[in-house]
């Protein structure tokens, strides 16, 4: 019919090795963002391709890797646990309907469906494989050592089970009654994000450990904070504090105190 044949010609004309081609393409797939295979396919109905087709040529989707927000300090046997923000797009002017993550819309979905409960009993077995990333991305073996730790937003979530590990080593030596067990070293965790209520990522277990010897010295920044709110940089206890801004700012607050701690100990991260 005459949409099939309308359909054709389009296709033919994006389709096409020439100059007139390739920015005929451009404007048809990338309005506003990248059309996907099944919004193409829903693009033009006519195109009816068998689903072997479709198979050989769709990428396999590669993996997605996380960072463990916890540590195997804890013992054997405690939950795991990973920390992600949902990838969103709005719907587009051209009618592109709005998009979720492959993997995070997916895992939010079953957190939904879990209630809070196991995630694997509403999605089946999770196949988790560890992967150690290239370099030395771990604290120091000798927990004296003293070291600063920097994230925004998720990346806050391998320094969460560095916190857990030295809290899970200070309960050990604590129980065992070991009063020649060498005293932890400095730390300073330096964490930014946008809202206080809604960003603060492990806030409540964070502010907990702040001042202890799992975390000496916690500063948050929050760089949507209102200016109107006072209470929204007071956090509680010795050991944390807050900064209106991004992260670097929390951290220039704190120069001249990271500063003598990085040139005092040779050994410090």
């Amino acid at each position: 019919g005459a949409g099939e044949d309308a359909e054709k010609e389009k296709l033919v004309r994006i389709s096409a090795n020439s100059k007139e081609g390739r920015e005929a393409y451009k404007a048809e797939m990338f309005v506003e963002k990248p059309v996907t295979v099944l919004e193409l396919l829903e693009r033009f109905p006519s195109c009816m391709p068998p689903v072997e087709v479709l198979l050989d040529v769709l990428p396999p989707l590669a993996p997605r890797y996380y960072s463990a927000a916890d540590s195997a300090a804890r013992g054997f046997g405690s939950p795991w646990a990973a920390c992600f923000s949902v990838v969103e797009s709005a719907a587009g002017e051209d009618g592109a309907p709005p998009r979720r993550g492959h993997v995070t819309g997916t895992l939010d979905s079953a957190l939904e469906r879990a209630g809070g409960g196991d995630v694997g009993k509403a999605v089946g077995p999770l196949v988790v494989r560890p992967r150690l990333p290239l370099g030395t991305f771990a604290p120091p073996e000798d927990p004296g050592v003293p070291y600063v730790m920097i994230a925004a937003g998720t990346g806050v979530a391998p320094f969460r089970g560095f916190v857990r590990a030295r809290a899970a080593l200070a309960k050990a030596s604590c129980a065992a009654g070991d009063a020649d067990a060498a005293p932890l070293g400095e730390t300073w965790l330096f964490f930014g994000c946008r809202h206080r209520a809604r960003d603060f990522l492990y806030g409540e277990e964070l502010l907990e450990a702040a001042g202890t010897p799992a975390l000496t010295h916690l500063r948050v920044a929050f760089s949507r904070c209102d200016a109107d709110d006072p209470a929204c940089l007071a956090l509680p206890g010795d050991g944390a504090s807050a900064v209106r801004g991004h992260v670097q700012a929390a951290v220039f607050a704190e120069r001249e105190a990271v500063g003598k701690l990085l040139r005092g100990d040779e050994r410090a991260r």
